[in-house]
């Protein structure tokens, strides 16, 4: 599989509110994490509850660990219980409604409650999840606790890149030869699979054993590809 890699550098972000023009949440995506003490390039909320940041990644993403970085200059614990959300559900600034519906991935909890000025809060998704919009919104802390702050935002995964070719409840009949059998995470990972093979043209996926089927067509097969109902399995092609 491609190697992973920061995908929220240079993607376009979007806040709830925002304390100052200085403060912007593509601050948080820049990819300069400020020194210690220093507020710049550092995304900061407005001052009330419940603020998130939304990354919308332009595409399907799969993603294998986050990490963010605290505030660098004071105020840590603003960061409270937060959580950590990806999906599909578009999140804009004037739009959140469907922040909700999508997967929670991860929370603040314990000891890890409340940030630390200059800390990072870092999770990996085992397997990894897939989507657009990854969000961070701040828990319901006390008054003492507005704002949602972010020097800096990284996410660790790759392009889901043929998941816009999936048939969920499809299975790949005749007119194809096996490649190889793999066992994989998900339906993306047997799709990114399949994109890093030359010589695979078609996939399907297994979501009860994780078995993926890299495909090709049969030498002398005269058939067309046929999709088979099979509820356990997606299928996909190379796009």
């Amino acid at each position: 599989l491609p190697p992973h890699t920061n995908v929220a550098v240079g993607k376009t972000a979007y806040a709830s509110s925002v304390f100052g023009t200085s403060y912007g949440p593509e601050n948080a995506i820049d990819g300069t994490i400020p020194s210690l003490g220093s507020n710049s390039s550092t995304f900061i909320s407005g001052n009330s509850s419940e603020h998130w940041l939304s990354i919308d990644f332009g595409e399907q993403m799969t993603v294998s660990q986050v990490t963010l970085y605290n505030r660098m200059d004071c105020c840590g614990e603003q960061l409270y219980n937060a959580e950590f959300r990806l999906g599909g559900a578009a999140v804009f600034t004037n739009n959140s409604d469907q922040l909700p519906y999508n997967d929670l991935i991860h929370t603040m909890t314990g000891a890890s409650i409340g940030g630390t000025t200059g800390g990072t809060v870092t999770f990996s998704l085992n397997p990894p999840s897939t989507g657009r919009f990854l969000t961070v919104k701040n828990g319901a802390g006390s008054g003492e606790l507005p704002f949602l702050p972010v020097a800096e935002l990284q996410v660790s995964g790759v392009s889901a890149v043929c998941i816009d070719q999936m048939v969920y409840g499809g299975l790949h009949g005749t007119g194809l030869s096996s490649l190889i059998n793999l066992t994989l995470s998900d339906e993306a990972a047997c799709c990114q699979a399949c994109n890093a093979n030359n010589a695979c043209f078609y996939w399907d996926f297994d979501r009860v054993n994780g078995r993926c089927r890299l495909l090709r067509w049969a030498y002398g097969s005269f058939l067309g590809v046929t999709l088979l109902p099979y509820v356990t399995r997606v299928a996909g092609a190379k796009r």
